[in-house]
């Protein structure tokens, strides 16, 4: 397996009931929003947290909120990396995907990277906190390993991303979900309509080697040049992708910032087995721009079994 796919992951689910009917769709800015105001109250040595510009202070290089939550500052200053260690996504247990009823239940999954794994007890508390921000009540919060496991002890909770992954059955056909809206650091021009295969598989690969350099002691990234080229000769055999539009607001720009991207579902033909270990790690890592703030979720329908994750109680 490609060495990109080394790269240690621990996933989480929190389950929670709904006080009043809630909208799913969208919220994944605003929780990431006051997920850092909570890692932030905690982690600020001032007492004027809110006030405090973190490009200024003088502990910039120490600070676990910067580490967990903001290390573009550091990659500002020419130091570190802008790659965030986590990402989170919402799915709803109820009878409408975008909307939960008054008593319903629904999820918010949480995947770890680097120092968001070592300190996982902090960054999973600040997650719980979202209780006193939204009409929700937290229900359990349980930890998943990936399946087949052949043995793990009782402490572990990070694995590497290739265990996550579970190929099964061969395909020629494949059709991706982009369930929020995707947006790809391109030189080219893409356009809904114009959007392909090859650009996509550009975009994972991007992916997991940003993770890879961030949050990994191994430099080795792999050998990629034939998996693209192999990649450009698969077919779009139907396109239902749209642009979509959402914004959140940044606390530390002052402002709107724009995570606009595609929506909708594509359909891919053609040799696809070398790259269904990619679309599974990009269905758990998302894709793209913007990830920690929910973008970038992609889902897989083919011919083979979703991606494999089971939960256990600890």
């Amino acid at each position: 397996m490609n060495p990109l796919f080394n790269t240690n992951i621990a996933r989480f689910q929190l389950t929670f009931s709904v006080e009043t009917d809630w909208r799913l769709y969208g919220k994944e800015p605003a929780i990431r929003g006051k997920l850092g105001l909570n890692l932030k109250r905690k982690c600020c040595a001032f007492p004027g947290f809110r006030s405090k510009i973190c490009e200024d202070c003088e502990l910039i290089q120490k600070c676990l909120y910067i580490q967990l939550f903001s290390p573009i500052v550091l990659k500002n200053k020419g130091a570190g990396h802008s790659t965030r260690p986590f990402v989170i996504s919402l799915e709803s247990f109820g009878k409408d995907n975008h909307m939960l009823a008054e008593g319903e239940t629904g999820c918010i999954y949480v995947t770890l990277f680097g120092p968001a794994i070592r300190y996982c007890s902090l960054f999973l508390e600040s997650i719980q906190e979202l209780k006193h921000f939204f009409p929700i009540q937290m229900e359990s919060l349980t930890p998943c390993i990936p399946t087949p496991v052949n043995q793990h002890s009782e402490s572990q909770i990070a694995w590497p991303l290739g265990d996550w992954i579970s190929i099964e059955n061969p395909t020629n056909t494949l059709r991706i979900g982009f369930v929020t809206p995707v947006r790809f650091k391109s030189k080219q021009q893409i356009s809904a309509k114009t959007m392909n295969f090859h650009v996509l598989m550009q975009a994972i690969i991007r992916r997991l080697r940003d993770l890879k350099r961030a949050f990994s002691d191994n430099t080795d990234m792999g050998i990629v040049d034939n998996l693209l080229h192999q990649a450009s000769e698969v077919i779009v055999s139907d396109n239902q992708l749209y642009w979509a539009r959402r914004k959140r607001y940044s606390y530390r720009q002052h402002q709107e910032v724009y995570l606009n991207g595609f929506c909708g579902e594509i359909k891919f033909e053609g040799d696809l087995d070398l790259f269904l270990p990619y679309i599974e790690a990009a269905a758990l890592v998302h894709v793209g721009k913007s990830t920690s703030a929910g973008n970038g979720r992609v889902c897989i329908t083919c011919k083979k079994k979703s991606t494999s994750f089971i939960f256990v109680e600890k």
